[in-house]
């Protein structure tokens, strides 16, 4: 994967904790524990998740904007749930407030804001509908539209007048051709 990430800890155990988990799905980690080191480390280095603890923010609160430059993460193990807003107004991505196991919910949330910062948008791209319905067959439409688990609602035209169908004044053989709305949730 490769992606970098910074950890803003003051607490080496707990930083250390959440680089072993983040290590496991191989991800280039620093740990930053003073608000220098990541403010040097933001400015030298490319990131693409900031995690930060919300002991750390709040030991320095004028240094929320840092929350806005990078996708990022705050977490506590007690954080109080109105605390939330403050973090996510100064940017941050995802609040995660656990009370056991931390470093496993911080490294899954991460692995997740990362997937679809980097992954699912091409998958988005790539394998879902788009663009002028006509370029699509009707096998594809109804399998993008199982993909995207959309309800979609489908008119059927018996095409009439064309060479091979029968005309509109062919009633003995064929009934009079009806459009009918067809509700499908896939």
């Amino acid at each position: 994967m490769n992606h970098k990430i910074i950890i803003a800890e003051e607490l080496f155990q707990i930083a250390e904790q959440i680089e072993d988990k983040l290590k496991e799905a191989d991800y280039r980690t620093s740990i930053c524990s003073s608000i220098g080191e990541l403010t040097a480390a933001l400015e030298n280095h490319s990131v693409d998740l900031l995690i930060a603890s919300a002991d750390f923010l709040n030991s320095n609160p004028q240094q929320l904007h840092l929350l806005k430059q990078q996708p990022s993460i705050v977490y506590a193990p007690d954080l109080d749930i109105n605390e939330h807003p403050k973090y996510y107004k100064a940017g941050a991505r995802r609040v995660i407030s656990a009370f056991s196991d931390l470093p496993e919910q911080v490294a899954v949330t991460a692995k997740m804001l990362l997937y679809s910062r980097h992954h699912l948008r091409e998958i988005r791209r790539t394998n879902l509908t788009h663009g002028d319905m006509k370029a699509l067959s009707l096998t594809e439409l109804l399998q993008n539209a199982m993909l995207e688990e959309k309800i979609w609602l489908l008119k059927s035209i018996t095409p009439i007048g064309m060479p091979g169908y029968a005309s509109p004044t062919d009633t003995l053989r064929m009934p009079k051709p009806q459009i009918s709305p067809v509700k499908m949730r896939c």
